[in-house]
């Protein structure tokens, strides 16, 4: 077979054969225009390929451009155990995170993190971004268990987990749309108190206004969203409430007493700090449910000078008041100092996903564009701050102190509030970090990112609505 055929096969090894026969061209020229022919696709044997292209010295003579194409009908090799991708989705101000899990011995799983932004449609569609995560699944060959799947999917299918921060506008407004294209197994929730309830509407309803986006059906679905989540997504769509984390501060580990996310068959709550397995493989998520008590306590206890009962439907316009009376002049005490806040959210459910192991793997790095391609290693560690105020030292610590010697692991911190600088301090950014996402809306009213200095931070990685803005990590395990 010639090295087009073999490219062309619809069987792994003779992709690789193609590629190890291309690594022994002497002509440079036949090597280039082979590459030519072809182009890199969003799936996982693609990035194995590319691997093995990133290898071979004589990359470099070839243009960014040039990428590889492989078949999207293939299986993992025997040799690859799992292969992970995560991508930072250019939606602007908000948050949408993707993360899809092969393995050779089960399905591919799709796990997000937020769905949401408040950038203006016209420039940033967040439905085209729904679009775009598509599953194509195929035959399963006769001698491997399960087969592999094109990394896209396709709309109708499946997405294993959502785990959802917090409840406001610009991290859940793309949820409807997303419930609408494809089924979601399972949902993560923190857990809300009445009044936290109030806040999060109360909030969506002026933030929407404020930001010119205000969409009736949109903050219906929103508020159907905070009040009856379960009735929200329908009964074949499991749901679990992280309950508020209790500063115990005990040690995470992984073991075999861990629960299993298959094993999760009906609604229930968990605990803050609960390690999740991926099914049959070694990948985990961890979800905390941290309550800022300071802003909660404000405000509750405003509600009570006042008389208001928060449960009773109406009082809903007196609570609205005293909400948007006190945010301007809203001051609480943390660490020692009075501080303005910008909202009266409490909760955030932080997030880590990860490898059991800590050892470092091999991957690619994409970002900027798609054409701009780094070989890289790195831990395998991933930490989403959602809107978490990390300032807040009670709160780092605890994390810190459970995730323990899994935080070295982090190779990825995605900074909290668009970069707000009441929520980060960028000397949080260790030393075993190699990349510190903001997500954000180029014109934002807030002015966002605000902490100063981030652009001499060469660790920083901004995303906002600008395509050439996604940011994508691949990595395997043998």
């Amino acid at each position: 077979m010639s090295i087009k055929e073999l490219l062309n096969s619809k069987s792994l090894n003779d992709i690789n054969v193609a590629i190890d026969l291309l690594y022994g061209t002497t002509e440079f020229n036949i090597y280039k225009e082979v590459i030519k022919k072809v182009k890199i696709q969003d799936n996982e044997v693609a990035f194995i390929a590319l691997m093995k292209m990133l290898e071979n010295p004589i990359i470099d003579g070839v243009e960014s451009t040039d990428y590889i194409e492989v078949p999207d009908n293939r299986q993992l090799g025997n040799d690859i155990s799992l292969i992970v991708q995560r991508k930072f989705l250019p939606i602007g101000q908000g948050a949408f995170y993707v993360e899809k899990v092969f393995s050779y011995s089960s399905e591919p799983k799709i796990y997000i993190y937020d769905c949401g932004t408040a950038t203006a449609k016209e420039k940033s569609d967040i439905s085209t971004h729904i679009d775009n995560i598509k599953i194509e699944k195929k035959k399963r060959p006769i001698d491997s268990p399960v087969a592999s799947t094109h990394i896209d999917i396709e709309e109708g299918d499946t997405i294993e987990a959502l785990f959802i921060s917090h409840f406001h506008a610009d991290h859940i407004s793309g949820i409807s749309t997303l419930k609408k294209k494809f089924k979601i197994n399972k949902v993560f929730i923190p857990y809300l108190s009445e009044e936290e309830k109030i806040i999060c509407k109360i909030y969506n309803h002026s933030y929407l206004l404020e930001n010119n986006i205000f969409d009736t059906k949109k903050i219906e679905d929103m508020d159907r969203l905070i009040d009856d989540p379960k009735r929200f997504f329908g009964k074949e769509t499991i749901l679990i409430t992280v309950q508020k984390d209790d500063f115990n501060n005990d040690e995470i580990e992984f073991g075999d007493n861990n629960t299993n996310l298959n094993d999760i068959t009906e609604d229930i709550d968990i605990e803050s700090g609960t390690p999740l397995k991926c099914y049959d493989t070694d990948w985990y998520y961890i979800p905390f449910n941290y309550e800022e008590e300071e802003k909660k306590q404000f405000f509750t206890e405003k509600l009570e000078r006042e008389g208001i009962d928060k449960n009773i439907v109406d009082n809903i316009d007196k609570i609205k008041k005293i909400y948007h009376d006190l945010l301007p002049k809203t001051t609480i005490i943390k660490n020692g100092k009075y501080i303005k806040v910008s909202d009266l959210n409490s909760t955030t459910m932080v997030l880590y996903s990860g490898h059991k192991s800590m050892e470092i793997v091999d991957g690619i790095i994409i970002k900027n564009s798609d054409s701009n391609i780094e070989k890289a290693q790195f831990h395998s560690g991933c930490l989403y701050l959602g809107d978490i105020d990390f300032t807040n030292t009670k709160i780092k610590e605890a994390i810190k102190k459970r995730l323990n010697k899994f935080w070295k692991n982090i190779s990825i911190l995605q900074i909290p509030h668009h970069g707000s600088k009441h929520n980060f301090d960028l000397q949080d950014i260790e030393e075993t970090m190699q990349y510190a996402i903001i997500s954000y809306g180029i014109c934002n009213r807030y002015e966002h990112p605000t902490i100063e200095k981030f652009k001499e931070e060469e660790k920083i990685v901004c995303v906002t609505e600008k395509k050439d803005t996604k940011f994508t990590q691949w990595f395997y395990y043998k």
